[in-house]
């Protein structure tokens, strides 16, 4: 099955959304110890593409790794935004 240009746009940006809502409950923790924090965002991720497997493939290009990242704003040691960036 081909996919369309405009189909994967449209995934990527609902499932960014979805991700991005399920990371808002991050705001409020402390950011030290970062590692522990982006672990757990990084759980939440796995866990919302083990739920809908379907959206993942529209993330990968030419069978590439899957490469994210996390853009963390932080105010007074706390975390203030969260966002999922693919």
């Amino acid at each position: 099955m081909l996919n369309n240009f405009w189909i994967n746009h449209k995934v990527k940006r609902l499932a960014t959304i979805e991700i991005n809502y399920l990371l808002n409950k991050f705001i409020g923790r402390k950011v030290q110890p970062a590692d522990q924090l982006f672990v757990s965002m990084r759980k939440t991720v796995l866990k919302y593409f083990t739920k809908h497997p379907e959206h993942i493939k529209h993330f990968k290009l030419n069978q590439a790794p899957f490469v994210y990242n996390f853009v963390i704003e932080e105010n007074l040691g706390q975390v203030t935004s969260v966002s999922f960036v693919a």
